[in-house]
């Protein structure tokens, strides 16, 4: 009785086992076939969210070294209909809506001490065009201006926004979520 009762235990945990390892391998392949991002699992350095509240913002990046108000009609592709204001960090964009924030844009350039992580993804002034096109190899390039090579990351069936990534000498420089007019 006891052996009878130890292969069903085994036969179980095998087979929930194998359950488990298929749904990990599949995850990776459809985000590298289709090359779309998560937007909710995007974080600055590791621990602050695309979308945030400005106190944390400030907490995690020190005071804005510039802060605009959104003039209607004259801006489009905002996060939030009502938005209030544009906040600049060093190497860093922000839309700011009363406490709340979602970086729009990152200058990998102007502050290498920035980065993305997304998954076990890092996006960084070091990441190149073939660590890109290994990870996302049926990604489509296009060329952009000062000689630069752009990638478009969807999020999603059904959404228009993206995530543009810009190289230039085969090294990341902007991070930008594009959302469109």
């Amino acid at each position: 009785m006891k052996v009878l009762l130890l292969i069903l235990l085994l036969f179980f945990s095998c087979k929930n086992k194998d359950k488990s390892e298929n749904k990990d391998v599949k995850n990776p392949q459809k985000t590298i076939k289709n090359a779309d991002i998560d937007f909710n699992k995007l974080k600055l350095n590791g621990v602050l969210f695309f979308e945030n509240k400005t106190s944390d913002c400030n907490k995690i990046l020190g005071k804005p070294i510039e802060t605009i108000k959104i003039v209607y009609g004259e801006s489009c592709g905002l996060n939030w209909e009502n938005a209030d204001f544009e906040t600049y960090y060093k190497g860093l964009k922000c839309e700011q809506y009363k406490d709340s924030s979602c970086i729009k844009y990152i200058n990998f350039k102007n502050n290498p001490d920035l980065f993305v992580n997304y998954e076990t993804l890092k996006f960084s002034n070091s990441t190149s065009l073939d660590d890109m096109k290994l990870r996302y190899p049926n990604i489509k390039s296009y060329s952009v201006f000062d000689n630069g090579t752009a990638f478009s990351l969807s999020l999603g069936d059904g959404v228009d926004d993206k995530i543009i990534l810009i190289f230039r000498n085969d090294k990341l420089v902007e991070f930008n979520y594009s959302i469109p007019c």
